[in-house]
């Protein structure tokens, strides 16, 4: 059998970003609708970044897993920028500067591909067991000294996006429970509920939905997903178990959680 990788269609961004407490501020430059985004940097002192290649499955590099980023930046074509997306933490604003399409790859061109998400998943999973380790002193102690004593990023949704592995962790949870830990693209990561609201279910449930059907997927790790449904479209078997004889030099990669 042909041992074949599809790479995913990528693209990479320039953006600019207003938080979300100087929107009101920047009122004008939101009203600005056909202003180019190096233009509307310059005149209201925005920081231009770029984004490194990611895939409708990543996380958007400097961003985070949002999913309205993702939707917009993949209708964008080359050249051309997004509306005004706005989201809990502020306001983004993309220009697509490279489309990389996707392609089939032989097992030799893909190798280094295969290694990465070998190694991510390696991380995910010794980033879990460090969190697990952790679970006795997070439910006792003081959950975000605990974490922060181990050098782990304590972030609230609004930081970085509630993805809906998140999502399913926490959406059971009553006011101050711990979740058991799940992967993120990133690594792992747990999560407190400190307060719950009162919820439209029938919305929630909607959205909850939609989101994961359109962008996430199921209840893999996002990467590492992607990796093995083209996988199985080619009949390539490739499981931990094969990547560890493939790369058995790594085996102990040095990972944080978050």
């Amino acid at each position: 059998v042909q041992q074949e990788f599809k790479e995913p269609q990528r693209i990479k961004a320039l953006f600019i970003f207003i938080p979300s407490d100087q929107l009101d501020g920047l009122k004008a430059a939101l009203e600005e609708k056909d202003s180019p985004l190096e233009t509307l940097a310059k005149k209201y002192s925005l920081q231009t970044i770029e984004t490194g290649f990611f895939s409708a499955n990543d996380a958007v590099p400097e961003i985070g897993p949002i999913k309205e980023v993702l939707e917009a930046a993949f209708q964008t074509e080359k050249g051309k920028e997004t509306d005004w997306i706005h989201v809990a933490k502020g306001a983004y604003k993309l220009k697509i500067t490279e489309i990389q399409e996707a392609r089939v790859l032989d097992f030799e061109h893909a190798k280094d591909s295969l290694r990465e998400i070998y190694m991510a998943q390696l991380a995910s999973q010794a980033a879990g067991a460090k969190l697990d380790k952790l679970a006795d002193e997070l439910k006792s102690g003081d959950f975000e000294k605990v974490l922060k004593d181990q050098g782990i990023e304590v972030k609230t949704p609004e930081a970085f996006g509630f993805g809906p592995r998140a999502l399913e962790a926490a959406k059971t949870l009553k006011p101050g429970a711990i979740s058991p830990s799940f992967s993120v693209p990133s690594g792992a990561a747990v999560v407190k509920v400190l307060k719950a609201l009162p919820a439209d279910e029938k919305k929630f449930e909607e959205e909850r939905k939609n989101f994961k059907e359109e962008m996430f997927g199921k209840k893999t790790n996002e990467e590492f997903k992607s990796l093995l449904e083209s996988l199985r479209k080619t009949r390539l078997k490739v499981n931990l178990e094969s990547m560890r004889k493939l790369f058995p030099q790594e085996q102990n990669p040095v990972s944080s959680s978050q």
